[in-house]
């Protein structure tokens, strides 16, 4: 289960600004003032400290998410340290009560969050039934995939295709209509390897006619895991599917926002950089910068920059090598701006210039694209958009080392390049921040 600190302070801020609202509005009617801004924002730091405290401790053992207990234990540890501070300080003085109201209004959210969150799947409404219509093997992957699906859908009919007593054959063209109906089906996924002779059209017509979503495999796929089934798409599939494009004042926005999140990025880290670099020069002999050649969009190549973070002709004796776990190669430094992503900072330049975006595919050697593009399907695909500093690829799986991990990140490269939005990114920016804090996936 992934770690999203980031993430949680998010929603915990939101808990804490929404119970001090209803806090205040549910003293007005009493005619209780609501308390000066020093003090509100003393109660809502107060807060949200301890409830990052208790989640942290949480977060030490295997179950991440904050549960009810965590919740009241952060609301009495924030009134414990509320009182001393109350009589030492003065703060919420004559807003006792708006206080209490806050406390009460933290608890009630949080805590029911986390209910609604554990325990949404008792609700049958928000739980999505499906009816597989395949042959055995594919009714056999859809209901694997449906059981990974975090209790997202459930199958509740399967009907293998060619059924082995013959028996779709002589039924009524309503039967698999009445079937989903009695149920409760609203998506039917077709899993068939081969559909001439099999597939019942005119029940599956009559279904489609009747509002039931009918969905082919690859698409549900994409629908459960927000990932494509490479294996299962064809050409065609790339040709007559919705998605791989967006509006220009999208492309024009995306651009601006680049140089403006790149220019600001630049401002932040500007003070930092010549210490990073002084500690890459003192840590191993070399440049401070390392250039490479990387493949860009439309396969067009340009140097990436980054800060050195292997000894100098790392691969002399070698030639192009995938970076490994624990790689000798790496120097001391180099492992912590990795961990860290600092080493990835010179990119900014990068972005600038228009070579890459905040978002998009890692880019690639050519050496290793151009064994990949003939051993991959559809990876040269993933060229069709620029290359980024982050991705969905790069915030959904570890650091891509080898050909199989190539093709599992592809999938996550193609999903993103077929649903690419503003939203999307925005929720890639927002995992990245996790991701970097955790110092995940790097090697």
């Amino acid at each position: 289960m992934s770690r999203l600190p980031i993430i949680h302070l998010l929603r915990d801020s939101a808990w804490v600004a929404l119970a001090l609202l209803l806090a205040v509005l549910s003293s007005a009617p009493h005619g209780v003032a609501a308390p000066p801004l020093r003090d509100l924002l003393a109660l809502a730091v107060v807060l949200l400290l301890c409830a990052a405290t208790v989640e942290a401790l949480e977060a030490k053992g295997e179950d991440v998410h904050p549960g009810v207990g965590g919740t009241v234990l952060a609301v009495l540890a924030a009134a414990v340290v509320l009182v001393p501070l109350h009589f030492g300080t003065g703060i919420l003085l004559q807003h006792e009560g708006v206080a209490l109201w806050a406390l009460l209004w933290f608890a009630l959210l949080r805590g029911g969050c986390v209910l609604a969150s554990s325990y949404w799947r008792v609700f049958p409404a928000l739980v999505r039934s499906v009816l597989v219509l395949g042959n055995a093997e594919g009714i056999r992957r859809m209901t694997a995939l449906v059981a990974d699906s975090d209790g997202r859908y459930r199958v509740k009919a399967a009907v293998q295709c060619p059924d082995p007593g013959a028996e779709v054959a002589r039924r009524d063209a309503d039967w698999l209509a009445d079937l989903a109906r009695r149920e409760g089906v609203r998506i039917i996924v077709i899993s068939l390897s081969e559909r001439r002779g099999t597939f019942p059209l005119d029940a599956v017509l009559r279904c489609r006619l009747r509002g039931v979503r009918v969905l082919d495999a690859p698409t549900f796929y994409e629908l459960v895991t927000r990932k494509l089934n490479i294996e299962g798409i064809t050409p065609g599939w790339f040709i007559f599917a919705p998605g791989f494009g967006g509006a220009r004042w999208e492309e024009c926005a995306r651009r601006h926002a680049d140089i403006v999140l790149a220019l600001l990025a630049l401002c932040l880290v500007a003070p930092f950089l010549p210490f990073v670099a002084l500690a890459v020069s003192l840590d191993s002999p070399g440049p401070i910068l390392f250039r490479q050649v990387r493949v860009g969009r439309g396969g067009k190549p340009f140097v990436l920059y980054k800060f050195r973070t292997m000894g100098d002709g790392a691969e002399r004796d070698t030639g192009p090598v995938w970076a490994r776990v624990n790689d000798s190669r790496v120097t001391r430094l180099g492992g912590f701006l990795r961990r860290c992503r600092i080493d990835e900072l010179p990119q900014l330049f990068n972005v600038l210039r228009g070579d890459m975006g905040f978002i998009g595919p890692r880019p690639e050697r050519p050496e290793f694209v151009s064994e990949l593009v003939r051993e991959v399907p559809f990876y040269d695909q993933r060229h069709a958009v620029k290359p980024g500093l982050t991705g969905w690829a790069q915030v959904c799986f570890p650091y891509g080392a080898s050909k199989s991990d190539a093709l599992e990140k592809l999938r996550y490269d193609l999903y993103y390049i077929k649903n690419r939005t503003l939203m999307l990114d925005m929720e890639i920016l927002a995992r990245t921040f996790s991701v970097v804090l955790l110092g995940a996936g790097a090697r």
